[in-house]
């Protein structure tokens, strides 16, 4: 039985219009121990074609987040947030961190030379390995440039949008990036999210 969940996203974020109130008493019903709200932050996001920027009014945010701790005793909270990684916002997201008193960071990387894997159109002309090793490549880069996340979320992100999925995904065709990967999270004491 699943009793905590760390990766959650309410109308804070772009790409959600659930309430906080829902997603606690949801949480209640299904025997959720411990959430943690972990709504996205995506510094220098392009706008995309659904209106999603992924910015996150922080200020309103910590407050709502640090009254529905008081208010619901019966259940642990934690203030947590999704960064956007990309290294050209590594300082950006450094002075982030270090303002807010996160409980927990996911650090996540939806863009690819600006380009969401999301959109069919982001790796136009490549096929889906070339995307994949190029998503994969873009990952060892952020988690190199940038620590102050507690868990690399959802390293497979790519593979939700190619074009077959996950039906010619190999591991063995990655390994060789996906070792390093591991290798630079385990060298920081980062952990890995398990989120397919």
């Amino acid at each position: 039985m699943i009793t905590a969940d760390f990766h959650t996203h309410s109308h804070f974020s772009s790409d959600s219009s659930e309430s906080l109130e829902n997603m606690i008493s949801h949480a209640k019903e299904n025997h959720i121990n411990t959430l943690c709200i972990t709504d996205h932050l995506d510094l220098d996001y392009p706008v995309d074609e659904n209106g999603h920027d992924f910015q996150l009014d922080l200020v309103s945010y910590t407050k709502t987040i640090t009254n529905l701790k008081q208010n619901n005793q019966d259940i642990e909270i934690h203030y947590g947030i999704e960064l956007g990684l990309q290294p050209h916002v590594v300082k950006e997201n450094l002075a982030v961190t270090d303002k807010y008193p996160f409980d927990f960071v996911i650090g996540s990387v939806h863009l690819v030379n600006n380009r969401d894997p999301y959109f069919p159109e982001a790796f136009k002309g490549m096929t889906d390995q070339e995307a994949y090793r190029l998503y994969f490549e873009n990952t060892l880069e952020n988690v190199k440039a940038f620590h102050g996340f507690d868990s690399l979320g959802h390293l497979d992100y790519i593979v939700r949008y190619g074009r077959t999925k996950a039906q010619n995904y190999r591991l063995s065709d990655y390994q060789d990036i996906i070792d390093e990967i591991l290798k630079e999270l385990i060298s920081n004491d980062k952990a890995l999210e398990v989120n397919s």
